[in-house]
């Protein structure tokens, strides 16, 4: 009954019906708004069997027992899937269900389990038109369903009309988050690429790199898909680690790292490199891209709106690494066309950059920030 205008991916307009407010965001996943028309249908359909009778009713029983009750089955199971773990109405928490750890680990493989209420609809629009077919004649039940189907059509119209707009515009054009060059350039001669993170990077990131190495037949460890096992790719991360740590390092491998700090400790056996939020290391050198000859730690102090280095050299260079609520919002003040900050976590919860060291004093920022940032001296080629 809920047609659900949030404005979020699986959303819908009705011209008749009025949202409800839901309990929370995410439940716009359980979109199940059956339509004004379809509404109407059900009703005809129950005021059909009514009106047949209890000899009818029995009649129907005997012959269809069987499929009655596993549809019935499939629906009941299908509508508590749905609720997850909590049964609302409207904006309120009515009842929040205990199920064990062991039953929610198979439970969590769905994800979204509020699409489990798609089934239910699908069986209550089948079993609604095959019952109006068995209860009226033919003509008047094609009438009814005409009829209903006009008034789906009028109610959902607001619908419709925003899928028009949305889809005869043209859409944004794709903007690579990874400048291809820079990626061209550092694959020559790679057959995997070896991803060192803290968190999940930008679906962006992931994909910008597929597009370069699937035609190449390159492997990566990591990826945003459905299912992930993450598990096994930490896993994997850390048997990597490890001998790395001990001098195994694999020229036909591009490292990739999010941090200043596990990227520093690799450089001396690795050509380490700055683009795209993210520091990429090669056994052998990289022609064409700008080249991190040194990471160094130092000293950074974070106001509201500035970062101050506290021992000042003649280095040009100072990589910053913000970490902490909207670190992925952090914009410099006039930072100069080689310096760069930005965000490759899909959380925003950190962001890395270098920038070139002005003249006159701190690095300004343009909006207040209260998380935590690192600094580095950088050397580049």
């Amino acid at each position: 009954f809920n047609p659900l205008e949030t404005g979020l991916y699986l959303t819908g307009w009705s011209k008749f019906m009025k949202t409800k407010p839901v309990a929370e965001l995410g439940q716009y996943e359980g979109y199940s708004y059956l339509g004004l028309g379809l509404m109407l249908l059900l009703i005809i359909a129950i005021a059909g069997v009514l009106a047949k009778g209890g000899q009818w009713i029995k009649e129907q029983w005997n012959a269809l027992r069987v499929e009655i009750i596993y549809i019935c089955c499939a629906g009941v199971l299908l509508l508590v899937a749905s609720f997850g773990t909590d049964i609302t109405l409207n904006d309120r928490t009515l009842l929040h269900i205990p199920y064990p750890d062991f039953f929610l680990k198979i439970y969590g493989i769905f994800r979204s389990t509020g699409r489990f209420m798609w089934g239910v609809w699908d069986l209550v629009v089948i079993a609604t038109l095959v019952v109006v077919y068995r209860t009226f004649t033919s003509k008047v039940a094609a009438l009814l369903t005409v009829t209903c189907l006009l008034l789906q059509i009028s109610d959902l119209s607001p619908m419709l009309q925003n899928r028009t707009e949305l889809y005869k515009n043209r859409q944004q054009t794709y903007s690579a988050w990874i400048k291809t060059e820079d990626l061209d350039s550092m694959l020559e001669g790679k057959k995997h690429v070896m991803i060192f993170s803290d968190g999940q990077l930008k679906f962006q990131a992931y994909y910008d790199i597929a597009e370069e190495i699937i035609d190449r037949g390159i492997t990566i460890n990591d990826f945003y898909y459905s299912r992930r096992d993450t598990e096994a790719i930490e896993s994997y991360k850390k048997q990597k680690e490890t001998e790395m740590d001990s001098g195994a390092f694999e020229k036909e491998t591009l490292y990739v790292f999010d941090s200043y700090k596990k990227a520093m400790k690799y450089q001396d056996s690795l050509h380490l490199y700055y683009f795209g939020g993210l520091l990429w290391g090669s056994v052998n050198p990289v022609d064409g891209v700008r080249e991190v000859l040194s990471i160094t730690p130092t000293d950074v102090s974070l106001s509201k709106d500035q970062v101050t280095v506290k021992n000042s050299n003649s280095v040009e260079y100072l990589g910053l690494q913000f970490d902490g609520d909207n670190a992925g919002s952090i914009t410099v003040k006039s930072m100069s066309p080689d310096s760069e900050v930005k965000s490759s976590h899909d959380s925003r919860n950190r962001a890395l950059g270098i920038v070139k060291i002005p003249k006159d004093g701190p690095i300004g920022l343009e909006r207040g920030y209260s998380g935590k940032v690192e600094g580095y001296w950088i050397t580049v080629k």
